[in-house]
């Protein structure tokens, strides 16, 4: 019989967990580069990276990635209090 493995997410940086937020949230790819000073295709590097980081796919809707990104922050509670979303 064979198992399946599963990798545990590993911690988003601040930045990919800010801006993962945001994009949760439905703000706009150029909206959160204006928020955070860099280019759209930066942000959408960033959103990319943190989905995969989480094990999100591209497919899954905002308002589970918000709840992803909630419950990323509590497994991860080293990310200081003003860099969370």
């Amino acid at each position: 019989m064979r198992y399946r493995t599963f990798k545990v997410p590993a911690p988003l940086t601040p930045r990919q967990l800010v801006t993962i937020a945001l994009y949760a949230n439905g703000v706009s790819l150029p909206q959160i580069g204006e928020i955070l000073g860099s280019r759209p295709s930066t942000v959408k590097g960033n959103v990319r990276l943190a989905r995969r980081r989480m094990g999100a796919s591209a497919g899954v809707p905002r308002v589970l990635l918000a709840e992803a990104v909630e419950a990323h922050v509590t497994a991860h509670p080293t990310v200081p209090s003003s860099q969370q979303p």
